[in-house]
């Protein structure tokens, strides 16, 4: 976006999407000091390095939600899905400290917001676009709540935009909305598609699991990036969803 600034090509997005996302985002902005600025803040939080900082958080997210699956028996898988990456994206990525009532909560009123990207573009509360609006000023107001949250972990990119921007500033505001869209739909999408590609496809399971329990052997029980590094028959399962399943 930066060389066609450089060109004189001023980029531009529809002004539902606009509203939606918010002008001020790293996405929609058409200020480009703005845009190379928050490049230069949130660049260093989407490196392996960080990502692996992450793991130990990620992973016991992940183990939470799967004994609470277990023992529901039977389950939605794409609604359960949904709501741990909304956990791992609000409260580990994000550090919103959302409890559990707010967790289902607000991954309603995100599902609100989201649906209205669908058109028609028209703001009243019986048309989608309506209602994603007023879910985006749901979420807004939570995000105003977390900015002066002293929970909020100070090394975290929500802290790095408080700072630069200020609390109850816009520009924070809007990039942290516009993270919360970033990947959730469709890191769902792919899980509850590889799901559903191993139930009809036990025999995979089983070499999964072969894998897992020499990992385990060889790395315990943490998730790592030595034990993700020992695992390229589970990558290859994870690639081949992704080829085969272009989740939206």
């Amino acid at each position: 976006m930066s060389s066609e600034w450089t060109l004189g090509i001023i980029p531009a997005w529809p002004p539902n999407i606009s509203a939606l996302l918010g002008p001020n985002t790293v996405t929609i902005t058409q200020d480009p000091q703005l845009h190379a600025r928050l490049r230069q803040l949130l660049n260093p939080y989407f490196t392996a390095e960080a990502i692996q900082y992450q793991m130990p958080a990620i992973h016991s997210k992940v183990k939470g939600h799967m004994a609470g699956w277990a023992s529901e028996g039977s389950l939605g898988v794409y609604e359960a899905v949904r709501l741990l990456t909304f956990d791992i994206l609000v409260n580990v990525s994000l550090g919103l400290n959302m409890s559990d009532p707010e967790l289902r909560k607000y991954s309603q009123v995100y599902g609100e917001w989201v649906d209205g990207f669908m058109p028609p573009a028209i703001d009243l509360p019986f048309f989608p676009f309506g209602r994603g609006m007023a879910a985006r000023r749901k979420l807004q107001e939570r995000v105003r709540q977390a900015l002066v949250d002293p929970r909020l972990p100070a090394d975290g990119w929500v802290a790095r935009l408080r700072d630069e921007f200020g609390a109850d500033s816009d520009k924070a505001i809007d990039n942290i909305i516009q993270l919360l869209f970033a990947g959730h739909d469709t890191t769902s999408s792919a899980i509850t598609f590889l799901v559903w590609q191993l139930s009809k496809h036990p025999e995979i399971v089983t070499k999964l699991r072969k894998e897992h329990q020499e990992v385990r052997a060889m790395h315990g029980n943490g998730l790592t990036s030595a034990s993700l590094a020992a695992m390229p028959y589970t990558q290859a399962v994870i690639k081949e969803t992704l080829r085969t399943a272009q989740p939206r």
